[in-house]
């Protein structure tokens, strides 16, 4: 038998976490705070609307970057792949855009606060 996964299901599985291992290593190598980590994630809650939430939490994280309380390279990671999700997804309904959004900033919150103080390409290394 042959499975298929659709986009959003291998995305889920695979790609979030190795894009959140990358946005979360950043955040923590770069020496972001707790408390914008954890922002970030009530800036995204505050919308019911996934979109609106995104587009929120964008310029939220541009504004950290301005301020100096997230490094220009970790928040550019965390906008590319923000946006990335948005625009891949948003077709898919608010529920699964929402649940991948949502899914990338918690992953990424988990993987900074483990303290990671090097960079990391993919989720596996972090198993190492």
């Amino acid at each position: 038998m042959v499975f298929f996964m659709s986009d959003f299901e291998n995305f889920m599985r695979k790609e979030v976490y190795d894009k959140a291992a990358v946005a979360g290593s950043k955040l923590c190598s770069k020496g972001v705070d707790k408390s914008t980590v954890n922002n970030m994630i009530s800036v995204f809650n505050s919308e019911e609307d996934p979109e609106s939430a995104c587009l929120l939490l964008i310029t939220y994280i541009k504004r950290q970057v301005g301020r100096g309380e997230i490094h220009r390279e970790a928040g550019g990671t965390l906008v590319r792949d923000l946006y990335e999700i948005y625009s891949s997804f948003r077709e898919m309904g608010k529920e699964d855009l929402r649940s991948a959004l949502y899914k990338y900033l918690v992953l990424s919150k988990w993987v900074f606060e483990s303290g990671i103080r090097r960079e990391v390409k993919k989720f596996e290394e972090l198993l190492s």
